[in-house]
C-alpha cells in the first residue's frame, strides 16, 4: 500500500497514522503483532509539485487499486497522469465523493475515467455507505416482511434525514472553499440515504443489482 499527499509524511509517519486510525475506529481493537506485519507493507511517497505521478513503479504492477480522495478539481489532471504513467492491466480506480461540482463537470470526469480504465473497474464511492447502520438499512427493510409491508406511501407520511454530526470544518477548509457543505453533505451522503430509504426491492443483494 503506497500513500501519497502533500503533507510531508514519511513511511514511519504514515504507519503511525494508520495505527492511530485503526485504534480509534476499529471495531475489534488492534492486534499489535498483526499490525506490525501489515505496517511493513505500507509506504509513503510525498507528492511532487512537478507534473507526473510520484509513484510510477507501483502502478505498473498488475491489479493495482488507485484510491483518489482529493478535491474535485484534482481528479482530471491526476487521471491524465495515471494514464500517461501506464496503469497495469486489471487495475481499478476508486473515486471518493464529491463527484464533480455540477452535471457538466461530473460528465467530464466520467469521460476522463473511462479513458483511463474500463467502466467495470471504476468505483464511485461514498464512505457513508460503509457505515454499519446504513448497511443494516437494507436488511431492516427487505429482510423483514412486516416492515416492508408498511414501508410505502400509504403508511409513511414523510421522510426526514438528519445528519447529527458534531464535527466541524477543522482542517478541511481548503476543500470547503471549493466544494461547500451542500455538495459535501447533501448531494452524496443524504441522497444516498434517501435512495436506500425509497428504492424498490432489488432483484438480489449482489453489488450490480444494488447499483
Amino acid at each position: 500500500m503506497v500513500g501519497t499527499a502533500n503533507d510531508g509524511l514519511d513511511d514511519a509517519g504514515f504507519r503511525q497514522l494508520a495505527h492511530d486510525a485503526i485504534t480509534e475506529f476499529g471495531r475489534t481493537g488492534i492486534d499489535d503483532r498483526a499490525f506490525a506485519d501489515f505496517a511493513q507493507r505500507l509506504r509513503y511517497i510525498p507528492a511532487s509539485t512537478t507534473p507526473g505521478p510520484p509513484w510510477p513503479a507501483p502502478l505498473r504492477l498488475p491489479h493495482r487499486i488507485v484510491y483518489l480522495a482529493v478535491p474535485p478539481s484534482s481528479f482530471e489532471p491526476i487521471l491524465q497522469e495515471l494514464k500517461e504513467a501506464g496503469l497495469a492491466k486489471g487495475s481499478s480506480i476508486i473515486i471518493e465523493k464529491p463527484f464533480g461540482h455540477d452535471l457538466a463537470s461530473a460528465q467530464l470526469l466520467n469521460r476522463a475515467l473511462q479513458r483511463t480504465v474500463p467502466e467495470e473497474r471504476i468505483y464511485r464511492i461514498d464512505h457513508y455507505l460503509g457505515k454499519e447502520t446504513v448497511q443494516n438499512l437494507l436488511v431492516f427493510r427487505f429482510g423483514n416482511t412486516l416492515i416492508e409491508r408498511m414501508w410505502n406511501r400509504e403508511v409513511v407520511s414523510h421522510v426526514q434525514l438528519t445528519v447529527a454530526e458534531d464535527i466541524g470544518v477543522e482542517s478541511r477548509g481548503h476543500l470547503y472553499e471549493e466544494t461547500g457543505a451542500l455538495r459535501d453533505i447533501m448531494q452524496n451522503h443524504l441522497f444516498q440515504l434517501l435512495a436506500l430509504t425509497c428504492m424498490s426491492p432489488p432483484s438480489s443483494f449482489d453489488p450490480e443489482a444494488l447499483r
